[in-house]
């Protein structure tokens, strides 16, 4: 028996899941204060309503990725003598491409001290 009590696969969506939650949670507080904006003069009931609905999808969000990612078949494992700089920009390939040009930046950044 395996020392972890969960399978690998499961774990590995789990955390993307939670990564994937960064931007979707991002997104849907976005969407929340555009339409909010648009909201000022509505009455009170119906912007809180908006926003626990807006809540109730981001709670949803991450358990609908996790389904998502723990039907979907997993890649090939990289080899194991593969350098490091070839496997992180495919993880990375993922996130939207702004997140990602900001990890790449800050990553070069590093690089230089």
């Amino acid at each position: 028996m395996s020392p972890m009590p969960f399978a690998p696969t499961d774990v590995q969506a789990l955390g993307w899941s939670l990564l994937h939650f960064l931007w979707q949670g991002a997104a849907a507080a976005l969407a929340l204060a555009v339409v909010d904006l648009g909201l000022r003069r509505a009455a009170p009931a119906t912007r809180y309503r908006l926003a626990a609905a807006t809540l109730a999808v981001m709670v949803a969000a991450p358990v609908v990725t996790f389904r998502v990612l723990r039907a979907t078949p997993a890649p090939a494992a990289a080899a194991v003598d593969e350098p490091v700089g070839t496997i992180v920009p495919r993880a990375f390939r993922a996130l939207p491409r702004a997140a990602a040009r900001r990890v790449f930046r800050a990553r070069d950044r590093l690089a230089h001290l």
